[in-house]
């Protein structure tokens, strides 16, 4: 989520610097309120997210919106907008290296485990289960109990409840030759709600844990930690890729609904970034001739 906001920030800056007519006061007031709208969508998705930095990332969106609905000179709001979403990317970047960094030592945390047996499925009669190595790059090694009737999304979780990383960032590479189909299928999410006897995962069997971060823009494993995979207007420092032109503006995108076009728009004026076609409304002016 911290991702899609940061992305969000940024997109809505290029708009505000490429739209038509920028001076203008009432265009750049329809702008201000989408971009709270948009702001405001992020904070409300972001409750659905069991993590540390919700909070973080709530007030960051908050204080963006205080800063961009207060009151200042007519000719600065497109200023105004600007420095805000500027100020919201920056806080953005920081929360974001926090929370790769919380999640280095979680996983650095693992290899600490007392016992190296983690709590999984309980016995009881007429239930057989197998036990499953698991070991990690940063030298953690311990032992997760399993229902042969459970799937591979139970062995996540018990993973993640033991101080892993969450269900979602686990990447299991398995050991033995032919289990190997498991990560290489795409999703890999799809096997996630197969049992462990369906997949052929016997007692004593090891996989290699990776944790490979889920990103809410992406929606899967991260095209790129900067760019996502879009590009950035100058090249992206991380990747290199170069942004594509809007398809509609066919350069920086004017704004995000209208793309500058008054006529594609059913209402009198574009509820985003404000567009209307002047000349409709002068043509509209009552002849006294």
């Amino acid at each position: 989520m911290v991702e899609r906001a940061l992305v969000l920030a940024r997109e809505l800056r290029s708009i505000n610097r490429h739209r038509n007519e920028p001076q203008k006061i009432q265009r750049s007031r329809y702008f201000r309120a989408y971009c709270t709208g948009r702001l405001h969508e992020v904070a409300v998705a972001s409750e659905t997210e069991d993590a540390a930095w919700v909070p973080a990332l709530k007030s960051a969106l908050h204080r963006c919106n205080l800063a961009l609905i207060r009151e200042c000179e007519r000719s600065e709001v497109t200023e105004i907008i600007d420095l805000s979403l500027e100020s919201l990317e920056k806080e953005l970047q920081n929360l974001q290296q926090e929370v790769w960094e919380l999640d280095r030592k979680k996983m650095e945390n693992l290899k600490m485990l007392n016992p190296r047996h983690v709590a999984g499925a309980q016995a009881s009669p007429g239930k057989q289960l197998v036990r499953v190595e698991i070991q990690s790059l940063g030298g953690a090694a311990f032992q997760v109990t399993c229902s042969l009737n459970e799937t591979l999304l139970h062995l996540k979780q018990y993973i993640c409840s033991s101080g892993g990383p969450l269900v979602r960032d686990q990447k299991l590479v398995w050991n033995r030759s032919d289990l190997r189909w498991i990560h290489q299928t795409r999703p890999e999410a799809s096997v996630d709600s197969f049992s462990l006897f369906y997949l052929g995962i016997l007692d004593g069997d090891s996989a290699m844990l990776y944790y490979v971060r889920y990103c809410s823009q992406c929606e899967g494993v991260c095209a790129c930690t900067e760019c996502h995979g879009d590009g950035m207007p100058n090249g992206c420092g991380s990747c290199g890729s170069i942004k594509k032109p809007c398809r509609v503006c066919k350069q920086a995108c004017r704004c995000p609904q209208c793309h500058g076009d008054y006529m594609s728009q059913p209402l009198e004026h574009c509820n985003a970034c404000g567009e209307r076609n002047e000349g409709m409304y002068i043509a509209m002016e009552p002849s006294f001739v």
